[in-house]
């Protein structure tokens, strides 16, 4: 058995520091409705170890299963969107009810830099990009039924949908 090298201990310290403060958000008495749009080629893509796929697709099922959280699926035909173009990239828009409050966009990268801003052109530009990635999307229901036979699919072949 190979031992680990330090940066792959360090990333996987970051993973789980960058998982531990995202949940903390959801763990209020009051959790913020939440809206997410996955690219299926994510529920697609190759890995090592098919039993960690699997996992996490029926981790998603669970979230999309919770009242204060929307997932739905972008299908890999659909136009793409210059919001999937950055690659592994988080946008995050926030709406404060308060209106005192502007909404902020945020874009989180891979390694946790951050760009933020309230500017309302950018938040309108992002807000509408997501809208119209939305508006692509499967419904909740097919997005359910599409993460179920992936995860069946990885569960029968120990291999990523698509993949052969």
């Amino acid at each position: 058995m190979r031992q680990r090298s330090q940066r792959e201990l360090t990333e996987k310290k970051f993973v789980e520091l960058r998982i531990a403060r995202q949940w903390r958000i959801f763990e209020q008495a009051n959790p913020p409705l939440s809206h997410f749009i996955l690219d299926s080629n994510m529920l697609l893509r190759s890995v090592q170890d098919a039993s960690v796929l699997y996992e996490q697709i029926l981790h998603l099922i669970d979230l999309s299963e919770l009242p204060y959280i929307r997932l739905h699926i972008l299908p890999r035909l659909a136009p793409l969107s210059w919001l999937l173009v950055a690659g592994s990239v988080a946008t995050i828009l926030y709406d404060f009810a308060a209106a005192e409050r502007h909404s902020v966009v945020c874009i989180e990268d891979h390694l946790g830099a951050i760009h933020s801003s309230d500017n309302p052109f950018e938040v309108e530009s992002y807000t509408t990009a997501f809208n119209d990635l939305d508006s692509r999307a499967l419904s909740t229901e097919a997005s359910v039924a599409f993460m179920r036979d992936a995860a069946l699919q990885v569960l029968r072949t120990g291999n990523t949908p698509g993949v052969q």
